[in-house]
């Protein structure tokens, strides 16, 4: 599916500034531990993004979150059947 196609992709930028700013990895951890299937950082940063298969439960907010970020959801333009 397309999450498996690009679960191996990679983003130059994450490696530099996963060193610089460890908050970041608190993010990518939040979203993980909300069921996101994979976490990026988008292009040169500083936005991060989770795919999710279903939708995910923020009734507790985004674990290790804090107060000044911003999180918003969005559902996909299309749908990707496996059948």
């Amino acid at each position: 599916d397309f999450v498996d196609q690009i679960r191996y992709s990679v983003n130059d930028f994450e490696k530099i500034h996963f060193l610089s700013y460890p908050v970041l990895d608190k993010i990518k951890n939040g979203l993980l531990n909300i069921g996101s299937s994979m976490v990026r950082m988008s292009g040169s940063g500083p936005t991060m993004f989770g795919l999710f298969l279903e939708p995910p439960d923020l009734t507790f907010g985004v674990p290790n979150a804090e107060d000044d970020w911003i999180v918003n959801t969005a559902q996909p333009v299309v749908h990707f059947d496996n059948e």
